[in-house]
C-alpha cells in the first residue's frame, strides 16, 4: 500500500493499520469486555458532547466508530486489498478527529483470482460486521437498552454515502463495476450470518432511504439540532 493511499485513508476516515501513529491513549477492543468498561468509556464520550444521556452517547459513538471503519471498505472496493478488523484486532486511538481514530493490527492481503477475491470479501466483512459492529452494538445494546436497529443504521448511513459517492466519482468502468457489486452484495445480497449468529435478515436491508428509519438521537445534544433525514425531523415539519 503507498504512503498516499494510507494517508488518505487516514485522513478521510481516521482509520491506520499498525504500527499506529498516536503516542497517546490506545484502547484495545479486547480490554471492552464488561458493561463497567464500556460505561468508563462512554462517559468520556458523553463528556465530549457535553450530554449526560449514555444512550445517546451509545449512538454517536457507534457513527465515528462505523465512519473510520470504512476505511476497510475503501481498501476492499478501491484497492483490492483486504483488510481483517475484528473487534479484537482494532483500538481506538486517542486524541483524534472526531474524538478517536481506530487502528487495526489485522493482517491485510490480496486475491490471486476471482475466486479469491470472494472469498477474501467475504472474510473482511465478516470479521467487520459479525466480529466486530454485532459485539460492538450488542455490548452498548445491553449496557444503555438502545435499540439495535438504531446502531445498525447509523453505520448503514455512512456505507450508503461513501459507496455512492465512490461509485459516482470513479472514472474508470472496471472499477465501477467492482464498486457496485461489492456495494450491492453489502446492502442487499450478503447472507444474515456475516452480521451475527442472531441475525435472521441482513440488518442493512431497507435502508439508505432520504429518510431514516430510526432516529439516532442526536437532537440530545445542546445544540439541538437533527441529522439530514431524521425521522423525528420530518414528522415535525408534517405537522
Amino acid at each position: 500500500m503507498s504512503v498516499s493511499s494510507t494517508e488518505h485513508i487516514a485522513s478521510t476516515w481516521g482509520f491506520y493499520e499498525y504500527p499506529f501513529p498516536y503516542g497517546e491513549t490506545a484502547v484495545r477492543g479486547s480490554s471492552l469486555r464488561t458493561c463497567d468498561d464500556w460505561l468508563l468509556l462512554l462517559k468520556s464520550v458523553a463528556h465530549r458532547l457535553e450530554c449526560d444521556k449514555i444512550p445517546v452517547a451509545a449512538s454517536q459513538f457507534t457513527k465515528w466508530y462505523c465512519r473510520a471503519l470504512c476505511g476497510v471498505l475503501y481498501s476492499l472496493s478501491m484497492e483490492d486489498r483486504f483488510v481483517s478488523a475484528s473487534f479484537d484486532e482494532i483500538s481506538l486511538l486517542f486524541p483524534g478527529e472526531p474524538p478517536f481514530a481506530v487502528g487495526t493490527s489485522g493482517a491485510s492481503s490480496r486475491p490471486d483470482s476471482v475466486h479469491s477475491r470472494s472469498a477474501l470479501r467475504e472474510r473482511t466483512l465478516r470479521a467487520c460486521f459479525a466480529g466486530n459492529f454485532d459485539i460492538v452494538f450488542h455490548s452498548l445494546t445491553a449496557l444503555t437498552g438502545i435499540r439495535s436497529g438504531i446502531l445498525w443504521e447509523n453505520a448503514s448511513m455512512y456505507i450508503h454515502y461513501f459507496y455512492r459517492t465512490w461509485i459516482a466519482e470513479t472514472g474508470d468502468a472496471a472499477r465501477r463495476r467492482i464498486l457496485q457489486d461489492d456495494y450491492d452484495y453489502i446492502v442487499k445480497h450478503a447472507q444474515p450470518e456475516l452480521f451475527g449468529a442472531g441475525h435472521r435478515v441482513n440488518p442493512f436491508i431497507g435502508t439508505g432511504n432520504p429518510v431514516r428509519n430510526t432516529c439516532c438521537l442526536r437532537y440530545h445534544l445542546p445544540d439541538g439540532r437533527t441529522c439530514k433525514g431524521c425521522p423525528i425531523s420530518v414528522q415535525n415539519r408534517n405537522k
